[in-house]
């Protein structure tokens, strides 16, 4: 099935420690399928150190696809994931020798595919739900998908060493205009997760494009201190020229 992806370039990623070498536009160009309908898509929580995924909310019942072809390696259920599913991709990506394994969590029905399955991209693989997704005292639909280097079962067993941001593989998807950084979103924001928006951890694509994706990449795989503030010491940026370059990119504010 196509679906449209968003046509405006990615604008804003969460960092976090990252020690997974990260070949960002090499896995643009894989060609993923985006794993909802994207008209339906209008809150994410982004891959950060303490949230090693991607959250997308979408109404009960949407169909999530599988992002490319590949064999299902799990479908079932587990008590802090609900059901879900592990899909090892066919396609790979340069520094990992084995296949990129994606969960796609938090259904609350039996997925449509089963262990052992062989799925192509696009397919649908089951429907969003909230079992296991509680967040506060209100169960909320959404999907949680994450990109992983080793096979992830259910529960917290992978660490930034093993997984990959998920936003890396969807260049054509503007997650910042998805997320919407209003003052009412924020708030919003600060309410589902289990900590306020912290702006020293977010580093915009549009900063990562200014200083070179390469350059960028070398830096995240040779330090564990990955923020705003360690990003200008890197890149030789001062506060004034910060300032300068967020006002030109019209992302002022994100960094309020």
């Amino acid at each position: 099935m196509f679906k449209k992806l968003f046509s405006i370039l990615l604008a804003g990623i969460f960092i976090g420690t990252m020690s997974v070498i990260v070949y960002a536009a090499e896995y643009g160009n894989l060609g993923w399928e985006y794993p909802l309908d994207s008209e339906y898509t209008d809150y994410f929580r982004g891959y950060s150190s303490n949230h090693l995924g991607l959250d997308l909310d979408a109404p009960k019942d949407s169909n999530i696809y599988s992002v490319d072809s590949g064999a299902v390696k799990f479908s079932g259920y587990h008590s802090s994931t609900g059901y879900y599913v592990v899909i090892a991709n066919d396609t790979k990506a340069s520094g990992v020798s084995n296949p990129l394994y994606v969960r796609y969590l938090h259904m609350d029905n039996a997925p449509e595919v089963s262990t052992n399955d062989s799925v192509s991209a696009g397919e649908t693989i089951g429907y969003v739900g909230s079992d296991g997704a509680y967040i506060g005292s209100k169960p909320v639909p959404h999907l949680h998908m994450d990109v992983n280097t080793i096979k992830a079962t259910g529960g917290r067993n992978f660490t930034t060493r093993n997984t990959i941001d998920p936003m890396l593989f969807f260049p054509d998807v503007d997650f910042n205009k998805i997320k919407s950084f209003s003052a009412k979103m924020l708030t919003f924001r600060s309410e589902l997760i289990e900590e306020p928006f912290n702006p020293n951890d977010y580093i915009d694509t549009y900063l990562i494009k200014h200083v070179g994706v390469k350059q960028f990449d070398e830096w995240t795989t040779s330090t564990k201190d990955v923020n705003v503030q360690s990003f200008k010491k890197q890149f030789n940026i001062t506060d004034n020229e910060f300032n300068n370059l967020i006002s030109f990119y019209g992302i002022s504010n994100i960094y309020k």
